[in-house]
């Protein structure tokens, strides 16, 4: 999920939480993409350093 603080507010009160959980979230100042794409595959490349490879699988290009 990506959002903006006040897009999470918007989904609280659309919602009526009081809190929400999760735990892959990405939350920016501002809608802009290569922010964005910077972020996720940041996440992503630290995960996929977390996980061993087996001897078949792709390795993460890039």
């Amino acid at each position: 999920m990506v959002a903006t603080p006040a897009g999470i507010r918007k989904m609280m009160d659309d919602e009526r939480w009081n809190f929400f959980y999760a735990t892959e979230i990405f939350v920016v100042r501002r809608y802009d993409l290569e922010t964005i794409r910077e972020a996720v595959y940041g996440r992503i490349k630290e995960v996929h350093e977390q996980v061993a490879l087996g001897p078949d699988d792709p390795p993460l290009a890039g």
